[in-house]
């Protein structure tokens, strides 16, 4: 898989990258979730980005992230009138 590859392209010696442990993280979570489409795998690095932050709440209406184990989804609700 290519996540896999990567994650292994990232640990090679010399590679910098900014953000270098949170997009572990994501491909990570992506490689862990098999029923997340590879279109959707930005999910995982949102997921990423608030597990880096110490939080596991996302506010969305896309159902993907109620896949990713440690992410709470919450569904927006109406602004009141």
């Amino acid at each position: 898989m290519a996540a896999d590859l990567l994650l292994r392209l990232l640990e090679m010696p010399g590679v910098g990258l900014e953000q270098k442990r949170t997009i572990r993280q994501a491909l990570e979570l992506f490689v862990a979730h098999p029923r997340v489409d590879y279109d959707d795998c930005y999910h995982c690095y949102h997921a990423a980005l608030v597990m880096a932050r110490g939080e596991r709440r996302v506010m969305s209406f896309d159902r993907h992230f109620d896949q990713i184990a440690g992410i709470e989804r919450v569904e927006p609700t109406a602004a009141p009138p």
